[in-house]
This record gives structure tokens, C-alpha cells and sequence, in this order.
């Protein structure tokens, strides 16, 4: 009778850990999966918002920033399999000299004011 204090310590600190490491993996497979889905949307959606008027130079390519943004918005809902209530979306394309985009960073912020985010670098008219 004299080590029950100690044992329920001791069962309450395992519950502790149990919770912790619980909350911890829950919130690692959240951000994991959230970006992985900002990568693969953003290179989905690079690739359909192509402008095929450009391309009448072998090697050139341009995206269109506005069909862009419709473009991904539209495939991260589709691809996204985490709950989020009002995402907010910011892009910011890195551009050429000639005003070709070179690279898009995409931020989705989720209610609880989250930021996760992906870098794509547009490789398609390198090709």
C-alpha cells in the first residue's frame, strides 16, 4: 500500500507520454501530408496552365500566373485529405528577366493561422 502514490504516477505519466506522442504524429502526418499536397498540386497545375500560344520557339514556355492560381486551388481541394476550413492561398513567382516565371512559392494558411508551404521550379522549357 505504501507504493500506490508512486504507481499511479507512474501510470499517469505513461498516459502522458501515450497522448503526447499521439498529438505529436497526428500533427507530423497533418504538415506532411499539406505539403506534399501543395507540391503536387502546384506542378499539376503548372503543367495545365501552360500558354500554348507561346510556343512557337522550340524551347520557350510560359505560365500564366492568373489560370494558375484557378488551376491549383481547384486541384488542392480535390487532392488535399486533411480537414481545412477556409484556407487563404498566397503565390509569389519568382520571374525572368523576360518576365517568364521561373519559380512559384505557394502558401496555404489553414484556420489556425498555419502557414505550410512549397517551392516549384519550372523546368518545362528547358526541354
Amino acid at each position: 500500500m505504501k507504493d500506490f502514490p508512486f504507481t499511479i504516477f507512474i501510470i499517469f505519466f505513461g498516459l502522458y507520454l501515450i497522448l503526447f506522442t499521439c498529438h505529436y504524429k497526428i500533427e507530423e502526418f497533418r504538415y506532411n501530408s499539406l505539403v506534399l499536397s501543395i507540391t503536387e498540386s502546384a506542378q499539376v497545375a503548372a503543367y495545365q496552365s501552360l500558354d500554348n500560344v507561346v510556343r512557337g520557339e522550340i524551347g520557350t514556355a510560359e505560365i500564366t500566373s492568373e489560370k494558375f492560381q484557378t488551376n491549383f486551388e481547384k486541384k488542392f481541394k480535390d487532392t488535399v485529405n486533411v480537414k481545412l476550413e477556409n484556407p487563404r492561398y498566397s503565390y509569389d513567382y519568382l520571374r525572368a528577366n523576360d518576365g517568364t516565371i521561373m519559380a512559384i512559392r505557394v502558401a496555404v494558411t489553414d484556420e489556425t493561422n498555419t502557414k505550410y508551404q512549397a517551392t516549384y521550379i519550372t523546368d518545362i522549357g528547358n526541354r
